[in-house]
């Protein structure tokens, strides 16, 4: 986790919070999650009391066919359009890893999403594959 320790100042001024309803898109995959007994978790960033993003963590479903048993997906993980290009994405990663440590956890994230790409590379993620439309990456241990 040496990236976690390069954004430790970033991250002492964060809160990550599981919370639900906070944000709508949030809310709409903890609402599916809850329905389908899924047990996904949805991690809300917070800057100073304000939400400024969210990352989901779910269970693979049968077209995750890539990650092993145990894994973890992350799909989608979002900032706020005001807040992006200020390391907020990268810390928001880092702290999901570190709240689950030992869990192997893949990112979906489409292929033109250059931001995004840079955002997990940062992180510690490899590109592995693609499935669909979107480029595979997998946290290095």
């Amino acid at each position: 986790m040496r990236a976690l320790k390069q954004h430790g100042a970033l991250l002492g001024s964060l809160a990550v919070f599981f919370l639900f309803g906070e944000l709508r898109a949030a809310a709409r995959i903890l609402s599916r999650s809850v329905l389908e007994g899924a047990r996904d978790r949805v991690y809300i960033l917070r800057d100073g009391g304000r939400p400024i993003g969210f990352c989901a963590l779910r269970r693979p479903q049968k077209r995750h066919s890539f990650a092993e048993a145990g894994a973890r997906i992350i799909a989608p993980y979002f900032v706020k359009a005001g807040e992006r290009g200020k390391g907020y994405g990268v810390a928001l990663l880092l702290v999901v890893l570190a709240i689950n440590p030992g869990i192997p956890v893949y990112a979906l994230v489409e292929k033109g999403n250059a931001p995004s790409i840079k955002a997990l590379e940062h992180a510690g993620f490899a590109h592995v594959g693609r499935v669909f439309e979107n480029n595979v990456y997998v946290a290095q241990k």
